[in-house]
């Protein structure tokens, strides 16, 4: 189809790349979404649309973090999948905790168990 042209080529790869980056990020945002209903619900309280669409937004981007998070530590597709999704199921807040732990410890720093304070 592409008559081997390379710059076709480097096009048809850069758009699966960004193709497969959005469908973690929507996969990462459904599941917040998701988390967040039933968290809802199972708390006896009603569904707000404004605050499940921020929370869709925040685990969306947090799910993107996710995911580059495992491209640079050479993760499976799969396994990509499961912590993008698992993280958006989370939530942006507890999922923020997590990679902040992560890069405090990447960047040496050390964490005061009694606040959110690098040392």
């Amino acid at each position: 189809m592409f008559d081997n042209d390379p710059q076709k080529s480097a096009l048809l790869l850069a758009l699966g790349g960004w193709l497969k980056g959005a469908a973690y990020v929507l996969l990462a945002a459904v599941a917040g979404a998701l988390g967040h209903i039933f968290g809802r619900m199972d708390a006896g309280k009603p569904v707000r649309l404004w605050e499940t669409v921020v929370q869709t937004l925040g685990a969306g981007f947090v799910g993107m973090l996710v995911m580059w998070m495992c491209q640079a530590g050479n993760w499976s597709p799969p396994m990509t999948a499961v912590t993008v999704g698992v993280s958006g199921w989370l939530g942006a807040s507890a999922s923020i905790q997590m990679l902040q732990r992560f890069i405090w410890g990447r960047l040496g720093l050390n964490r005061n168990l009694d606040d959110d304070h690098p040392t």
